[in-house]
């Protein structure tokens, strides 16, 4: 496996995946877009055999992107360190969560529970399995909207954003780790008055 920071320049990602010519990968998914044009594009030359986007939701235009750019449909990948996980089809964009280890309940702003197909403002998670630091709705600030199940018990939903987006300037777009991990720097500094350790945020 090789791992390469997401937080390099995309021309010394670009170099290092042509040299690991990977078969499969896991990318964030403002990252994975960025992959995508430069595959189509010529400077990156890989041909994976899977693809799953993770942090973020991917749009119906970034999959048609990937797929056409790959030829591979991208999986989307839900994990939290709360417990919550869950995978979509390939080229799919409902997520099947892991529901028997957790209870999920997606509710509005005043954590009332929302209708089938109507966005939630939030995720109230309860933990079922993790003893050690036991979870009881706590608050997720992902918006999910459920989606038909067909009779599976599992959650199906899709996932319409988090509190972490992805930076835009005209034409550059910053990964959201990019800004936590400089503002993390800093906060945690030595040089820094008052300085004291961050919370590690989930990345999804």
């Amino acid at each position: 496996m090789t791992a390469i920071p997401a937080t390099l320049p995309a021309g010394e990602i670009v170099g290092r995946l042509n040299q690991a010519q990977p078969r499969a990968l896991l990318v964030h998914a403002s990252t994975l877009v960025l992959l995508a044009a430069e595959q189509q594009a010529g400077r990156l030359r890989i041909s994976p055999r899977s693809i799953t986007a993770v942090s973020e939701p991917l749009t119906e235009g970034d999959r048609v992107a990937i797929g056409e750019a790959f030829g591979v449909p991208p999986v989307s990948q839900f994990t939290s360190t709360e417990g919550l996980a869950g995978y979509s089809q390939p080229g799919g964009a409902v997520i099947r969560f892991a529901t028997d280890t957790c209870i999920v309940e997606l509710v509005d702003e005043d954590n009332r529970p929302v209708a089938d197909g109507t966005p939630s403002a939030k995720v109230l998670l309860t933990n079922l399995h993790n003893r050690t630091q036991p979870l009881i709705r706590y608050e997720l600030t992902d918006r999910f909207i459920r989606r038909p199940a067909d009779g599976d018990p599992y959650l199906h939903a899709t996932v319409e954003g988090r509190a972490d987006e992805a930076f835009r300037y005209g034409t550059v777009t910053v990964d959201a780790l990019m800004i936590r991990t400089s503002w993390s720097r800093h906060r945690t500094s030595p040089n820094t008055r008052s300085a004291r350790p961050t919370t590690a945020s989930t990345w999804r």
